[in-house]
């Protein structure tokens, strides 16, 4: 038999509210330095209860949406306990699945203009997912802007999109929807969907969709430049990189790589800098050396709704002995520059050797001469 205090302890569960994440100010600090950043939380809780046909993840929702109805009832029996029991083995066991985020490409888009969003799940029974939009505007932290849950209901906003941009779902294409009208400047942003496990707690996400929204006339990149990491690192990787420059507006540019025309996935890419007119986006990826066929080099390719650039990118890390017995060393102007130095520092040494030698010389027959 189970004792009332363990009854009761079930049945109670804190409910976060709300919460804040306060972080320090931008720091300077020197090269092997030693610094630590706090990050203080803030948060109110309500305590609310539960029935045993209740879902879990729903409780706070609930609570904001002043559904008290829903959680109305406290007789938490033992029957109840195993059905709490079996809930969280059947909430848990959904997680083991292999999910796989698509979405939509990056889009420039006027104020006041429409667009939708797309992302596609596989790899877990969609019509079980709890979904939400995620946004991260340029500078700015994350912003969740809006939820909805299995079966289409309950769905929420945040103000800042509220009547203006709806989500939907479609569990037969395994497909989640983002319906944004009358776009604003602000509304510019990386958009991710991700899957809300419980009580907001997203487990998994997807790449995100760059969406630009500007009034500034689009121009396409003009230059771009491929990179490479001249050795390995001692983890066995080489990094490689892509640079695109001279395109705008800021973020309206993506890349893509490919490995002899089969899209590759693992890769990062950074925010734009610079100015109207005239932007800068960086673009790297980890590979494994051993993967590396030097007949085959990699492609990075620059593209927004103006234009498109590429580039090839060889992989120059420890490459093997060519038949003629030469090879390039990408450490070979480093090596003479380090042998520059030392050759130069030893002549500077011989050369003070040499003036101190005459001028002790001097002296001493000075001395000499004296007496």
């Amino acid at each position: 038999m189970i004792s009332s205090s363990l009854v009761l302890l079930l049945a109670v569960i804190s409910c976060i509210d709300s919460y804040e994440l306060t972080q320090p100010e931008s720091l300077i600090v020197r090269p092997d330095a030693t610094l630590t950043i706090n990050c203080k939380v803030s948060y109110s809780v309500t305590t609310c209860f539960f029935k045993c046909d209740v879902h879990l993840c729903d409780l706070n929702r609930h609570l904001n949406s002043g559904n008290k109805g829903y959680l109305s009832g406290l007789n938490l029996t033992y029957t109840m306990f195993k059905k709490f029991f079996i809930f969280v083995i059947l909430t848990i066991l959904p997680c083991i699945e292999c999910q796989t985020f698509t979405q939509s490409e990056a889009v420039v888009k006027k104020p006041g203009e429409s667009h939708k969003l797309t992302c596609t799940i596989t790899g877990v029974t969609f019509s079980g997912l709890y979904l939400s939009w995620i946004r991260q505007s340029p500078g700015k932290g994350l912003e969740w802007i809006a939820y909805i849950s299995t079966a289409s209901t309950p769905i929420y906003y945040s103000q800042s999109v509220q009547g203006r941009f709806t989500v939907s779902r479609d569990d037969s294409s395994s497909q989640l929807y983002l319906q944004m009208n009358s776009l604003k400047t602000e509304d510019t942003a990386v958009y991710y969907c991700a899957t809300d496990h419980c009580v907001y707690y997203f487990d998994y996400w997807g790449k995100g969709t760059t969406v630009t929204v500007s009034s500034a006339q689009p121009s396409p990149p003009k230059s771009i430049f491929g990179m490479s990491q001249c050795t390995s690192d001692s983890d066995g990787f080489v990094t490689v990189g892509c640079l695109a420059r001279g395109f705008s507006p800021a973020d309206s540019l993506t890349f893509k790589w490919k490995d002899t025309n089969k899209d590759l996935s693992e890769f990062v890419q950074y925010p734009s800098f610079g100015r109207d007119g005239d932007y800068t986006k960086i673009s790297h990826m980890r590979i494994r050396k051993s993967d590396w066929v030097p007949e085959n080099p990699y492609t990075c390719q620059a593209t927004n709704s103006k234009g498109s650039l590429e580039a090839k990118v060889e992989v120059r890390g420890e490459p093997p002995e060519p038949e003629n017995g030469c090879a390039l060393d990408c450490n070979k102007d480093i090596e003479e520059e380090d042998e520059f130095r030392s050759l130069w520092s030893t002549a500077t040494s011989f050369i003070f050797l040499f003036l101190f030698s005459l001028t002790y010389s001097a002296v001493l027959s000075f001395f000499k001469v004296k007496q």
